[in-house]
């Protein structure tokens, strides 16, 4: 089964980039196999991984979360007006779905969402 981690923080500065790069590298090290999502928007994850992302044709984690927020609000049945379909629901199914071959998936984020499991 994989374990899903979130580090956030609404604060700048705490240690969540460090602290997930460091989770991931010692999970990784134990032969476990890592997903890292860096949902924070100075993408400072990224760039010490050395993802390269220069190329404006390869879509960003945004552009993938709007996508699945899209296919979701023509693929599910009507909801309430007042029911707000946020980010935190989308990124709950989309690591649900993504989760197969991961035995830790680690998201940094700025924010805390109310609710991701």
């Amino acid at each position: 089964m994989t374990k899903t981690i979130m580090v956030s923080n609404q604060k700048g500065g705490v240690g969540k980039t460090t602290t997930t790069l460091e989770l991931g590298a010692i999970y990784a090290r134990k032969g476990k196999r890592v997903l890292v999502i860096d949902l924070d928007g100075q993408g400072n994850l990224s760039m010490y991984v050395n993802a390269k992302y220069d190329d404006k044709n390869i879509p960003t984690i945004r552009d993938v979360l709007l996508e699945i927020k899209e296919i979701l609000k023509h693929s599910e049945p009507e909801r309430d007006e007042d029911t707000d379909d946020g980010e935190e629901d989308i990124i709950t199914k989309s690591i649900q779905t993504t989760s197969e071959g991961f035995d830790i998936i680690e998201i940094c984020q700025m924010r805390s969402p109310s609710s991701v499991t």
